[in-house]
């Protein structure tokens, strides 16, 4: 930005980088240039309808029309770099005293030869500003003083005013990888030592070994998320991190990583011999009682163990209460017995579930607006009409609440205080701060999902730094503010995603204070739920906030409330009548629940037909709040802000509708850092951006996210991010219905997004016109105080904002992810590759929101499949330690009284229909991951405490499966001797493969996985008797593939020659090792005889006939379309490209490579056309598509 160019030496060097890039590009073209020089006669693979042999010359062409149209594109960017050149001289000599001389010039009189920080400091930002108020002029000035609304936009190079349909599509992944900083450290990872980034450790350590990313129970501290927008100003006590690890004293448990002191001796870095942990209470005077726990040190000849326990003796473990805050290190010596020490870092001991003194409390109208008939009024039709009195009860209550309390004096005669914790949870969701300052940068899923009736977790804040020093004297307030979340949504019916199955109550709080005196007395103080804690609630500014549909936000509210967690702001309670609006601050109530879990998960049993229905009794829940489980400390880091981008480009769409692209696919939300500016009124509003529901005094601005373009118009593609699927296709594919959403959606469907068509991602803001023109009377709200939505996600990488006169400045995007260490990262010389790297990335990085969930926008929930299919990549590319625990645990809290484990971590009725055993067992695949995660869990990390956690769990699964499995395929209409099998038979099996699915390999194979993993998991138990039994039934069902798959030509395929194609093929009983080994080297022979085909998808077939002739011939040559019958088809190769379903795709590639055929797992990763990589990539796709199509 020109701010920074306050000198002829930054032009310099920024000259100097151009020119270092434009070297680097020739050199680079000339690389591409001889690798494609090969002889095609010696190269061997497969042409475009997927035959062995070799290569054509028609692909040999195709290549050599890559290769060029790469070297185009690196020309482009050495033009565009030599453009930059020419503007960074230009704005160089603007700084020294063009167009923006004014602004430096002011500035510069109050240079002096040294400045202290502070005067550093405030010298930035007075820079600052002037350069945005200088830029602003100029953005003005250029868009002209009379631009309308529905001019394009004008002004600096992201307001080009090209209309995204007509712009070219750019290649992102390239140019990322080409100049992308190779050696920065991964997204998430923290720092070694202060001050020193490569690891060397402390000052004067000498050790070859350095101790990294100190955990407690699998948990780190997070001192500040990486997109944070959280501001600290220096008048305020600095929150001290934004995640604190709390665990209970029966869960300490020290871990740690360990990295080689660069430039070490290797033999001393080979081998931890020793370490020692310290454990000191924070906060505390160096004296008595401050040490908890010295282990001294322990010799290590056998290598570290997986985790430390504190000793049963220990301090820690028997002085320590909840409350205490504790600061531990770590010392290790190396092969040499040299030591080297860790960093200081941090947790805090919570209380049990029996051991809080406060009580869930609501605002006492949404305790009030329930039925005894809501709780079911989804389960079935509407002919009793109890889903519109549900629909009206939410209305009444849809407005969030935010929760208060005034600390008492904490002073003790003789005494001060030491520490304090706050703990706090929140269902649905919540934030929670002190004195205005908010404690962290989470809140859209905080708490994470988990079965809310069973268990639900809570968050500590180390809130020392408020109460201690000049603090102690003050007044101080803590505010709890509250949004939906899973627990109290919008209630929408019709949908695959049947969140009516979720236990669901009033939004509701639970909090206490712990204090801890240097004296080591402590004091639980706020207890909510105690009337003398005095907690006050209101309904504040948000009028609705949904997970699938976002936000309505009342700026008017919102300014009345400014300082509402502050003591400035605290006002007494009002009396019953003076409450006359719904934000008067009125006494919170108690949640009390209605029902027993008992009865909530005997009445879901029997919908689930895991337990005999009781004739006497409808399969229908009649209560009005659910039961709220135990309560547990955070499991996993939260959901966070762990980036933040700036738009790539910005575009007006007319009639004040400007799109902002973020230049990939991320979930999260946008913030306005400037706030917006004053809306106008359009003559038609845009698809999607009709509120229909407000009072027409009223003025509002829509924020409409999207994933992709709807190419026809150019604005956003609607229905490919449709909440819960609900869409009727969108205006130019009308595969559903107009209005077919709305009648699905049922009575609270919102109104707004009737028009769209879509269940829309959307925030909206709003504020009454009086308060919005000229008037200065900021009580009455502002537009430009509007920042950003803080208790929903959108999956998005484009953004409309509409309607207003000018694009807001100061736009960014917060990317949101559970905010786990990202250590794992991957680069290569091939652009494919890394392109194919960055769509999985991406991906991933969008779908682990405390669940790790398929897609981010539509369904939000997770399934077991998906999670057995991505975790080796996610386990290698973060610390999933944590995460993946919690996962297990969410099975465990579904699973059924039977044994049988769902397909999903909470029932659903998703795909049950495919279950192989019934009574409620969800697909064996899907129902297979927490049993398969455990042991992938326990490869990673060594965690024997999970093994023995939930071991009783697996075993109950594993016998569920022996007595129902081969029951349950008969009735399925699997022949024992597969007669007749040559479709799909009843199961998911591979999804989303281009071939059909054989469903009874993947049956057979994860029933065969189950007992494998049990027997693994006995054997770290020490249970013989259990890993005998496994085995045998393991080898069992190995015989029983063998027996009928091995075929007498060496070919290992169902035993009807109609299966022969379907997926998987040989690759995953060659990968499970299924295939003898006397017959392994034919089956993997007859396999390479696979061949690809045609794929006649709607949109395919319309997007060939409707191509241009030439475009045509030109793929055609290329082998991307072949002969389907009389039509000409899309075509996908066995070996250049991706045919396999989300499953085989890894036993394919692992399993080619295992066997020495590197070049041909490289050539299918490496493909072209249908079912590729760079398919997706060359549509200009961000993250990985759901199927290959």
């Amino acid at each position: 930005p020109p701010s920074r160019l306050n000198n002829n030496n930054s032009g310099v060097a920024l000259r100097l980088v151009s020119l270092l890039c434009v070297s680097i590009l020739v050199a680079l073209a000339s690389v591409i240039r001889q690798h494609a020089r090969l002889d095609p006669s010696t190269v061997r693979g497969n042409n475009g309808n997927g035959n062995n042999g070799p290569w054509s010359i028609k692909e040999a062409r195709r290549a050599q029309r890559e290769i060029q149209h790469l070297e185009k594109e690196l020309r482009g960017l050495a033009a565009e770099y030599g453009a930059l050149n020419v503007e960074l001289t230009k704005l160089s000599a603007e700084a020294d005293g063009g167009a923006y001389g004014g602004a430096a010039e002011a500035v510069a009189k109050k240079r002096v030869a040294f400045h202290p920080r502070e005067e550093k400091e405030a010298l930035k930002r007075e820079m600052k500003e002037a350069m945005r108020g200088r830029s602003k002029q100029k953005l003005a000035e250029t868009a002209g003083e009379d631009a309308s609304f529905g001019s394009p936009a004008v002004g600096p190079a992201a307001f080009a005013g090209r209309h995204p349909k007509d712009r070219e599509i750019k290649k992102w992944w390239l140019r990322r990888q080409i100049f992308a900083a190779q050696l920065q450290s991964p997204k998430g990872s923290k720092k070694v030592a202060e001050g020193d980034k490569l690891g060397n450790g402390r000052d004067g350590d000498t050790g070859a070994i350095v101790p990294i990313d100190l955990s407690v129970n699998h948990l780190q501290l997070i001192e500040r998320a990486g997109g944070s927008p959280n501001q600290f100003t220096a008048d305020a006590p600095a929150v001290a991190e934004e995640f604190l690890p709390v665990v209970t004293s029966s869960d300490v448990t020290f871990r740690w990583r360990s990295r080689a002191r660069p430039h070490a001796d290797p033999r001393d870095a080979a081998q931890t011999s020793a370490y020692r942990i310290v454990a000191w209470r924070a906060h505390a005077r160096f004296g008595t009682g401050a040490m908890l726990w010295d282990s001294g040190k322990i010799d290590t000849p056998d290598g570290l163990p997986d985790a430390v326990s504190p000793t049963k003796d220990s301090q820690l473990l028997h002085a320590a209460k909840p409350g205490a805050i504790i600061i531990w290190r770590v010392t290790v010596w190396d092969a040499g017995n040299k030591p080297s020490t860790s960093e200081w870092s941090k947790f805090a001991l919570g209380p049990r579930s029996d051991e809080w003194a406060a009580r869930w409390i609501s605002h006492p109208i949404d305790l009030e607006a329930w039925d005894v008939t809501d709780a079911g009024a989804f389960w079935g039709n509407n002919r009793e009409g109890h889903q519109d009195v549900a629909c009206r009860n939410w209305e009444r209550r849809s407005q969030l609440p935010m929760f208060r309390a005034k600390l008492p004096s904490l002073e003790v005669e003789g005494d001060e205080v030491q520490s304090a914790l706050l703990v706090v949870s929140g269902l649905g969701s919540f934030r929670a701060s002190l004195d205005g300052t908010p404690l962290s940068s989470s809140g859209p899923l905080d708490p994470p999902l988990t079965d809310f009736a069973q268990r639900a977790m809570y968050r500590g804040f180390d809130v020392t730094p408020f109460l201690v020093g000049e603090g102690s004297a003050q007044s101080h307030v803590v505010g709890v503010a509250m949004g939906s979340g899973w627990w109290d949504h919008r209630p929408i019916g019709g949908s695959f995603i049947r969140l009516f199955y979720f236990p669901h109550g009033a939004v509701t709080t639970i909090a206490q204070l712990h204090v801890t005196y240097q004296s080591g007395d402590s004091r639980v103080l706020l207890a909510t739920g105690d009337e003398e804690a005095g907690w006050q609630v209101a309904k504040g500014p948000l009028r609705e906030s949904s997970l699938f549909s976002g936000e309505y936000v009342d700026l008017q509210s919102m300014a009345s409330f400014e300082g509402w967690d502050t003591a400035g702001k605290w006002t007494a309670l009002a009396d019953e009548d003076a409450a006359t609006t719904i934000h008067s601050w009125v006494p919170p109530q108690i949640y009390v629940s209605d029902t027993t879990l008992d009865e909530w998960r005997t009445t879901l049993h029997m919908k689930a037909n895991a337990k005999r229905p009781n004739a006497r009794r409808k399969i229908v829940p009649r209560h009005k709040l659910a039961p709220i489980g135990r309560l547990t400390p955070h499991e996993i880091p939260p959901v966070m802000p762990v980036e933040r981008l700036e738009p790539d480009e910005v575009y007006g769409l007319g009639d004040g509708r400007w799109m902002y692209d973020f230049g990939r696919g991320i979930s999260g939300v946008v913030r306005f850092e400037e706030g917006l500016p004053s809306p106008i009124v359009p003559e038609n509003y845009p698809r999607g951006h009709t509120v229909s529901t407000l009072p027409p005094d009223e003025s509002f601005i829509t924020v409409l996210y999207g994933e992709s373009l709807e190419l026809t118009r150019g604005d956003v593609n609607l229905p490919v991010v449709a909440g819960m699927g609900l869409h009727d296709g969108g205006p130019k594919h009308k595969s559903k219905p107009a209005g077919g959403a709305e009648a699905k959606g049922g009575p609270c469907y919102p109104k707004d997004h009737i028009e769209a068509g879509s269940l829309l991602q959307r925030d909206v803001y709003i504020l009454p016109r009086n308060a919005s023109g000229e008037d200065d009377d900021e009580s009455k709200g502002s537009f430009a105080e509007a920042r950003q939505s803080h208790f929903t996600t959108h999956a998005f990488r484009f953004v409309e904002i509409c309607c207003t006169a000018q694009p807001p400045s100061g736009v960014t995007a917060l990317a949101y992810r559970t905010a786990f260490n990202e250590w794992g990262r991957f680069g290569s010389s091939n652009v494919r590759l890394n392109g194919g790297y960055e769509l999985v990335a991406n991906a991933l990085n969008s779908n682990l929101l405390g669940v790790q969930s398929d897609c981010p926008h539509r369904e939000k929930i997770q399934y077991g499949g998906d999670i057995v299919a991505d975790s080796p990549a996610a386990l290698h590319l973060y610390d999933m330690s944590a995460f993946y625990r919690k996962v297990v645990r969410d099975w465990g809290d579904q699973q059924w009284d039977n044994g049988a484990y769902a397909g999903t971590s909470h029932w659903l009725a998703l795909n049950d229909y495919a279950s192989a055993g019934g009574e409620g067992s969800g697909e064996t695949v899907w129902a297979s991951a927490p049993v398969v995660m455990t042991a992938r869990h326990n490869q990673h990390y060594g965690d024997a405490g999970l093994v023995e956690e939930t071991f009783a769990n697996h075993e109950r699964w594993f016998e569920f499966l022996v007595e129902h499995f081969d029951k349950g395929l008969k009735k399925k209409g699997y022949d024992e001797e597969l007669r007749g099998y040559t479709k799909e038979g009843s199961g998911l099996g591979d999804w989303l493969t281009f071939r059909g699915r054989d469903t009874w390999l993947t049956h057979q194979s994860f029933y065969m996985a189950t007992a494998r993993c049990l027997a693994y998991l006995a054997s770290k138990l020490g249970k013989e008797d259990t890993v005998a039994t496994a085995l045998q039934l393991a080898n069992a069902v190995k015989e029983r593939i063998t027996r009928l798959y091995l075929q007498p030509n060496g070919a290992f395929l169902p035993p009807e020659r109609g299966g022969w194609e379907l997926s998987p093929g040989p690759e995953m009983s060659l990968y499970s090792r299924t295939v003898p080994g006397n017959q392994r080297c034919m089956a993997l022979r007859r396999y390479f005889r696979r061949k690809g085909h045609t794929w006649p998808g709607s949109d395919e077939m319309t997007f060939v006939r409707e191509m241009s002739d030439a475009t045509r011939d030109e793929m055609i040559a290329s082998g991307e379309i072949t002969k389907r019958g009389g039509q000409w088809a899309m075509g996908w190769s066995q070996w250049h490209g991706f045919n396999e379903g989300i499953f085989a795709v890894r036993y394919a590639l692992k399993t080619l490579s295992d066997n020495g055929f590197h070049h041909v797992a490289l050539a299918k990763a490496n493909g072209f056309g249908c079912g590729t990589f760079e398919y997706m990539l060359s549509h200009n796709a961000t993250t990985h598509w759901e199927s290959w199509w």
